[in-house]
């Protein structure tokens, strides 16, 4: 297959954001994160269950200054951290086409050291994204998208769907 920067892709509505949490609220989610991590039967790689903003007061705060500062009002359905390295690596391909979901999905990188954000494929294309430590990307919960199947470096990742 092709692949190409994700700029391409502007119909999605994908968008990058920058410097999302303190130093301190991100080490905290990662840490805490780190404690639910496990292999899901049916998931890739190493995971929480999507409902981490319900586990505590300070993991739904932290949660919801993400869906703040990537402009979302609407209430977090589901969240969770995967995890992949060079052990870890997979590529699963998918999307969060739900009919009670939100129009648009949200990944945040809690740690993120080769800069890889999500893949996304459209018509037999990939499509590759940047994304460094502390930012997020939104996007259409119809696009396709895979963690790249290329990670070396532990990779911390927020995933979040809202509610419609």
């Amino acid at each position: 297959m092709t692949s190409f920067d994700v700029g391409y892709l502007d119909k999605f509505e994908i968008r990058t954001y920058y410097n999302i949490l303190p130093e301190e609220l991100r080490i905290t989610l990662r840490n805490k994160g780190s404690l639910n991590l496990r292999e899901i039967s049916g998931a890739p790689g190493l995971q929480t269950y999507s409902n981490l903003h319900l586990l505590h007061e300070e993991s739904n705060y932290i949660i919801n200054q993400v869906r703040e500062k990537v402009g979302i009002e609407n209430k977090v359905l589901t969240s969770w951290i995967n995890y992949t390295d060079h052990q870890w690596s997979y590529e699963f391909w998918h999307d969060h086409n739900q009919p009670n979901f939100y129009e648009f999905t949200c990944v945040y990188m809690i740690e993120n050291p080769e800069n890889l954000g999500s893949w996304f494929r459209y018509n037999g294309k990939i499509y590759k994204s940047k994304c460094p430590t502390n930012s997020a990307i939104t996007f259409s919960k119809r696009l396709e998208h895979t963690v790249p199947p290329i990670v070396k470096e532990p990779r911390y990742s927020l995933a979040i769907d809202f509610l419609r």
